[in-house]
C-alpha cells in the first residue's frame, strides 16, 4: 500500500516564476535571432532596401572582418552587397591626354661637384676642375637656421683654405650644411694688346645693369652682339659706347699673367647626429608601450602627381613598387582640398586647416604650426629620431600661406638648406646644383640619415616639388633616380621599414583640366603602400583588408590613421566607428560610404556623375554670376589695389549628380517639360554646377562649384575656387597666396 503523494506547490511557481522565466526566454531568443541574422528581423522589402546601404561590417555583426562571409549571410535574404560611392578605375588604356604629355631628353647637369663628402670629411674632387684653373682659396661656412624663424638663415664661418695650406682643401666639417665658397684663378698665358679685352656676354650684360639701362628696352640679340655699337636711351638722353683708341708701336704683351675668374659655390648636406638625439631616444623607448610596433616609416610625396600621370611618367618607378615591392595601389585615393597644405596637413595631423587655430600669413602678430598634432611628434615620444626634407622652400607645405615652424619640427631639418641655395647664384640652374640633380641630394641626404640611425626606429617625410610642381612633364627626370633609390631601400632597409608614396593632387594645366578624364585625374592623385615583408606575413588578414580597399573611395584622414595604428597596434583589432571620418586601411571601409563621411567636399568628390550642360543655360550664368561675385567679394577688402573682374567668357559647365537616376531627374527638370514626373525615387533636392569660366582684365581662368537648393532655387559657392592658367600666383600688390589668384593689381589705383 502506497503511501500518500507528495505533491510540489508548483501552481505559485508556475504563476510568478514561470511567468519571469518564460519573458527571460523568449527575450533570449531574440537576441539570438538578432546576432544569427546580423540584426535582420524581418523579411519586409524595407528591410531588404534598407540593407542594401549597410556596411558589411555592421552586416556581419561586431569583431567579424570578412566581407565575403557578409555577402554570403546577407545574400540568404536576396540582398545585393552595393558600394554607395566607387571611384573610377582609371587606365592608360583609355588615356584621352596623353596628348597633354611628351617625351623629354634626360636632365644633364653642367660640370662635376666640386667637392664630395666621405664619413663628414669634405675631399676636393680634382677630376672636376680645369686644367687651366687653379683654385685661390675656399672658405667653408656652416648653414644654420634663426633659432625662432622658419623663414631665415644665418652662415657661420669654420674656416679658410688657401693654395699655400699643407692641408689642402680636405677638411673634416661635423655640420648638417655647409657652402664653401671658392676663388679661382686662370693659369693660362694671356698675350696680345692689353688694351683689347674680348667682352664676354655676361660683361655686356652687367654693363647695362651698371649704368642701369633696362633691358627690355632693346632685344637680347642686340644686347649680345659685341660686334656692333650699342645705343640705348635711358631717362630721355642717348647712351654711347666710346670708341676705343688706336694704339701706335709695339702691341705690349703679358705673359704669365694671372686672371682672376670669380668665385663659385659649392653646397653640402649630411646628416650629423647629436648626443641629445639618442638621449631622447633612449628615454622613451622605455616607456614605448609594448602594443607598439617597432617599424621605421618612410613617406615620400610628389606634388601633382594623379595615378594616370605616374605610370605615365614613372614607368619603372610603377612597375618596381607593383611588382618588386609588391606595393599596393590605391586607386580610389581622393583629395579632400585645392593645396599642397590641404593634403598633406589632415595626412599628418589627422585634421583639417579649418579646424584647427588659425595661423595664415596674412593675420597680424599670426601664431606658429608649432601647436599642431603633427604625427612627428607622437613617433619622437615613443622613441624616433624624426625628419623632414622638401627641396622648395618659398612654397613648403606649411611655409607658403601658414607662418610655419618656430621651432625646428623635427631632428633634421632641411629647410635651410635650400633656402641657402636659392640665395646663391649655383642653384639658378633648373632641376640642377653643382652638376647634380637636385632630388638625388634629397636621396642622398635620407640615405645618410637611415645609415646612421640604422639602430634607431625612424620617421621621415620627403616632399619633392620642383619638378612637377609647375609641369608634369619634368617628373619625368625622377624616374630612373627613384627607382635606384628603392632599389637600394629594398637592398638595406625595407625588411622594417613601411614606405608610403602619396601625391597631393593631379595636374593642372589647362590643356589636362578641361578634359573629363583631366578633372577626374586632378581628384585622384597618387598612394601606395609598400608594407614591411615581416608584418605581411605576421599579419595577412589586415593585408587582405588594405587590398580590398584599393578601390573605395580612401582619403589623407585615413592614411593618418592607418600610420597611427603602429604607435599602438591594438587599435586594428577594435571594431570601426562609423561616425568617425578617417578609418584606419587596415580595416574593411563600409561599402555605404559617401563623400561626405569621408570629409569630401562635392567639388572634389570622385564618385559623382558629371554630364555636359549648355553654357548659355539660364542657370549656368546664374551660377557664373555666382562664381564671381564670390571671386570679387574676396578681394573687396583690398579694392584700392586690385581692381574689380568681370566675365569674360563661360567656357564649359557640367552638373554633378550621384547617379544615373538622379541625372534623369535633372534633365526633366531642366527640359522645362510639364509632363516631367519629379515625384519618382530618383528625385533629389540638391544639385552641383561645376563652372569652368574666364574673367577680365587679368585673362584668369577659374573652376568652382554651385550648389544649387532646388527647394528654396538658391544657389551657394562651395569654398575652393581654383585658378586653372597659373599654379601659384601672387601679385606684386597683394602678398597672399589664397587671395593673389582673384587680385588683378590696377595700375590707377598703385
Amino acid at each position: 500500500m502506497s503511501g500518500p503523494r507528495l505533491r510540489f506547490p508548483y501552481k505559485w511557481c508556475r504563476s510568478k516564476l514561470g511567468s519571469a522565466f518564460f519573458i527571460l526566454l523568449c527575450m533570449g531568443a531574440v537576441v539570438l535571432v538578432i546576432n544569427y541574422f546580423e540584426g535582420f528581423v524581418t523579411l519586409s522589402h524595407k528591410h531588404r532596401e534598407t540593407a542594401k546601404h549597410l556596411p558589411y561590417e555592421m552586416a556581419q555583426g561586431a569583431g567579424a572582418q570578412d566581407p565575403a562571409k557578409a555577402s554570403h549571410k546577407l545574400s540568404k535574404w536576396g540582398v545585393k552587397m552595393v558600394q554607395v560611392c566607387k571611384p573610377p578605375t582609371l587606365s592608360l588604356a583609355k588615356d584621352t591626354i596623353h596628348g597633354a604629355y611628351k617625351k623629354l631628353k634626360p636632365l644633364k647637369c653642367k660640370g662635376q661637384p666640386l667637392f664630395s663628402l666621405d664619413h663628414q670629411t669634405i675631399k676636393l674632387n680634382n677630376a672636376a676642375l680645369n686644367k687651366s684653373n687653379k683654385i685661390q682659396n675656399c672658405v667653408y661656412q656652416s648653414i644654420k637656421r634663426e633659432v625662432t624663424n622658419d623663414d631665415s638663415f644665418y652662415l657661420v664661418n669654420i674656416t679658410t683654405r688657401t693654395s699655400n695650406d699643407k692641408a689642402g682643401y680636405h677638411i673634416k666639417v661635423p655640420h648638417e650644411f655647409v657652402k664653401i665658397t671658392c676663388s679661382f684663378t686662370n693659369r693660362k698665358k694671356i698675350s696680345g694688346d692689353i688694351n683689347h679685352k674680348v667682352r664676354s656676354r655676361r660683361h655686356i650684360l652687367a654693363d647695362a645693369v651698371i649704368q642701369n639701362i633696362p633691358l627690355n628696352f632693346y632685344s637680347k640679340r642686340k644686347l649680345l652682339s659685341s660686334n656692333k655699337k650699342a645705343e640705348v636711351k635711358t631717362s630721355g638722353k642717348p647712351v654711347h659706347r666710346k670708341k676705343k683708341k688706336k694704339t701706335t708701336g709695339k702691341k705690349k704683351k703679358h705673359t704669365k699673367k694671372s686672371a682672376l675668374l670669380g668665385s663659385t659655390d659649392q653646397f653640402i648636406a649630411q646628416v650629423v647626429p647629436t648626443n641629445e638625439i639618442f638621449n631622447r631616444v633612449i628615454k622613451y623607448v622605455k616607456e614605448r608601450p609594448p602594443t607598439a610596433l617597432n617599424v621605421n616609416i618612410l613617406i615620400i610625396g610628389i606634388d601633382s602627381l594623379s595615378q594616370l600621370a605616374f605610370q605615365r611618367k614613372l614607368p619603372k618607378t610603377y612597375k618596381y613598387i607593383t611588382n618588386d615591392l609588391k606595393g599596393v595601389v590605391m586607386s580610389g585615393y581622393s583629395v579632400v582640398g585645392e593645396t599642397t597644405t590641404s593634403a598633406f596637413l589632415p595626412l599628418l595631423t589627422g585634421q583639417s586647416e579649418s579646424e584647427m587655430p588659425d595661423v595664415k600669413r596674412s593675420h597680424q602678430d599670426p601664431e606658429h604650426i608649432d601647436k599642431y598634432p603633427f604625427l612627428w611628434y607622437k613617433y619622437e615620444n615613443h622613441g624616433y629620431v624624426t625628419m623632414l626634407a622638401e627641396d622648395e622652400p618659398h612654397i613648403g607645405m606649411f611655409n607658403t600661406e601658414l607662418t610655419g615652424f618656430r621651432d625646428e619640427p623635427t631632428d633634421h631639418y632641411m629647410r635651410p638648406f635650400w633656402q641657402a641655395v636659392s640665395k646663391s647664384d649655383a642653384g639658378n640652374e633648373k632641376h640642377c646644383l653643382n652638376g647634380r640633380p637636385r632630388h638625388q641630394i634629397i636621396f642622398d641626404y635620407v640615405k645618410d640619415f637611415l645609415r646612421h640611425y640604422r639602430n634607431v626606429s625612424k620617421f621621415s617625410v620627403v616632399h619633392l616639388q620642383e619638378l612637377s610642381k609647375e609641369d608634369s612633364n619634368q617628373i619625368q627626370y625622377l624616374d630612373q633616380d627613384l627607382e635606384k633609390f628603392l632599389m637600394h631601400l629594398d637592398d638595406t632597409y625595407m625588411r622594417n621599414t613601411l614606405l608610403v608614396i602619396v601625391s597631393d593632387h593631379g595636374g593642372r594645366s589647362s590643356k589636362i583640366s578641361l578634359k573629363t578624364l583631366g578633372k577626374m585625374e586632378e581628384r585622384l592623385p597618387f598612394l601606395s603602400f609598400v608594407f614591411p615583408r615581416k608584418l605581411q606575413q605576421k599579419y595577412p588578414r589586415l593585408m587582405l583588408n588594405l587590398k580590398n580597399n584599393v578601390h573605395r573611395l580612401t582619403t589623407p584622414f585615413d592614411v593618418h590613421e592607418t600610420l597611427s595604428d603602429f604607435l599602438d597596434f591594438s587599435r586594428t583589432k577594435k571594431p570601426i566607428v562609423f561616425s568617425e571620418r578617417g578609418i584606419s586601411l587596415l580595416k574593411p571601409i563600409p561599402l555605404n560610404r559617401t563623400c561626405e563621411s569621408a570629409g569630401v567636399s562635392t567639388h572634389w568628390c570622385p564618385c559623382l556623375v558629371w554630364k555636359p550642360v549648355s553654357v548659355k543655360d539660364s542657370w549656368v550664368a546664374l551660377a557664373a554670376n555666382k562664381i564671381l561675385a564670390a571671386i570679387n567679394g574676396a578681394t573687396l577688402k583690398y579694392s584700392d589695389k586690385c581692381e574689380r573682374l568681370s566675365i569674360k567668357n563661360v567656357v564649359e559647365a557640367r552638373i554633378m549628380v550621384p547617379n544615373e537616376k538622379a541625372y534623369k531627374y535633372v534633365e526633366a527638370m531642366l527640359s522645362d517639360d510639364d509632363n516631367a514626373d519629379f515625384t519618382g525615387t530618383s528625385r533629389i533636392d540638391f544639385m552641383h554646377y561645376l563652372i569652368t569660366m574666364t574673367t577680365s582684365p587679368n585673362n584668369a581662368k577659374y573652376e568652382a562649384t554651385v550648389m544649387m537648393n532646388l527647394e528654396e532655387q538658391t544657389m551657394t559657392v562651395m569654398p575652393d575656387i581654383i585658378r586653372l592658367d597659373k599654379t601659384l600666383f601672387i601679385p606684386v600688390c597683394l602678398k597672399s597666396l589664397s587671395l593673389g589668384k582673384f587680385c588683378h593689381c590696377s595700375v590707377t589705383k598703385n
